[in-house]
């Protein structure tokens, strides 16, 4: 395999920081392993993977006047309601809804708060977030957290796509699997082409695994973090951050097994190999996973499936970020997090 620089802005971060830390990248490219890593740090808090942030990103007009205290009330409401995965953050409700009362008016402070409130009841000093969707999400996120420094999590699509079709929360098939990571490279290609020194990093999955110690020191020059071993015992962490019932999560509990970045090898069909080969080639290169062996050009009516399934889900994409652009052209309150760096 072909060993690819790191596409990182760098500029070291001030000693200290509390930048939010928030990664991203394709669903199985190992973001949940990073975050148990960078959670055994000592300054860090990687939460479980709680995904409010988006649907109250979504329905901030029904909170209404972010410096009426009620509002603000409204918002730890919904975040805290029944049937949320609040509860995985295992932080007091009380205290996480004062904070949030107490916040600054604004969105991004807002949610920053819950996540202020679990740093503090790890006493840590600095906070994150993952969720892989967020590739798609960077400039509501930005918006929210100007001050983000962005994690990219990048591993062979070849293992992502044999790897999200063994998850059992995954309902698509083989050509929506293939998009999930063709789209979010495309965004985060775009994201990196505009992002300022200290704000973008990429880590290739296959590097951290064969060489964790190296990788992750260079992670927390980024960060402007000191390396801390503990970040080599990351089985603690994820006790604390991985649910049980996560079953698909398990290995984050164990020792890391280099040798299983290429069990796509035996996952995969000869015509899928061939058409993900086929359609990610360009950035297969750039991120330097070479072509196997294995594929099989795949019969026309298979490359048509998969071109029409990435036509419609970027149409949806593109929809969406257009409605979002103009109800944030029509609003009249800010939305960043008032700075805490």
């Amino acid at each position: 395999m072909l060993t690819a620089p790191h596409e990182t802005l760098v500029r070291p971060t001030p000693a200290c920081s509390r930048r939010p830390i928030v990664v991203m990248g394709s669903p199985r490219s190992g973001t949940t392993l990073l975050t148990t890593m960078m959670h055994a740090h000592p300054r860090i808090a990687m939460p479980p993977e709680t995904r409010w942030v988006q649907g109250v990103y979504r329905r901030r007009d029904e909170f209404g006047d972010l410096n009426d205290p009620a509002n603000r009330r409204k918002v730890a409401a919904f975040i805290m309601r029944k049937g949320t995965r609040f509860r995985e953050l295992k932080i007091d409700p009380g205290r996480t809804t004062r904070r949030i009362v107490s916040a600054a008016p604004t969105l991004g402070s807002v949610t920053a708060a819950v996540f202020e409130e679990f740093a503090a009841s790890r006493n840590k000093e600095r906070w994150g977030d993952k969720r892989p969707s967020y590739t798609m999400w960077v400039d509501r996120l930005l918006a929210m957290w100007p001050e983000m420094q962005v994690i990219y999590m990048v591993r062979d699509p070849r293992a992502c796509v044999a790897s999200i079709l063994r998850s059992p929360w995954f309902s698509g098939g083989f050509d929506e699997a293939v998009t999930a990571w063709a789209r979010g490279e495309i965004e985060m290609r775009k994201f990196a082409r505009r992002a300022v020194p200290g704000q973008y990093y990429k880590l290739r999955y296959e590097d951290l695994v064969a060489d964790p110690g190296t990788e992750l020191k260079q992670l927390c020059a980024f960060l402007g973090e000191h390396f801390d071993d503990a970040m080599l015992r990351h089985q603690d962490a994820a006790e604390d951050i991985v649910p049980n019932w996560e079953t698909y999560h398990d290995r984050t509990r164990q020792d890391i097994d280099p040798s299983r970045v290429h069990g796509w090898t035996r996952d995969l069909t000869a015509e899928q190999i061939g058409l993900i080969e086929l359609v990610c080639a360009l950035p297969m290169h750039r991120h330097g996973y070479q072509r196997s062996r294995l594929g099989r050009r795949p019969p026309l009516g298979m490359i048509s499936d998969y071109e029409r399934t990435f036509r419609r889900l970027s149409k949806e994409y593109r929809d969406n970020q257009r409605q979002d652009a103009r109800k944030r052209e029509r609003e009249n309150r800010p939305l960043a997090m008032v700075s805490q760096s």
